[in-house]
């Protein structure tokens, strides 16, 4: 099994998708708000939506690492090597 280039990376990845994609939505939420005057729902929705989404993300890249480092693992206890 090819090994991942440095895992530092993707983990520091992983938390710069989160922020961006909670950003994102509560910005998108904020604008919302200021645009149709339904501040702060609008803003609290965007904050509710991204943090679901951001999660999500970051759960589902956080078990295929997992799943990486158990390969890895299981592949270099294998006799022979």
């Amino acid at each position: 099994m090819k090994k991942s280039p440095q895992r530092w990376l993707r983990y520091t990845n992983m938390g710069t998708e989160f922020l961006a994609s909670f950003g994102v939505f509560v910005a998108l939420g904020w604008w919302a708000g200021k645009h149709f005057d339904m501040n702060p729902w609008a803003t609290l929705v965007g904050a509710g939506l991204g943090f679901t989404g951001a999660m999500y993300n970051l759960i589902r890249e956080g078990l295929k690492m997992s799943r990486e480092v158990e390969a890895e693992r299981r592949e270099s206890d294998k006799p022979g090597r």
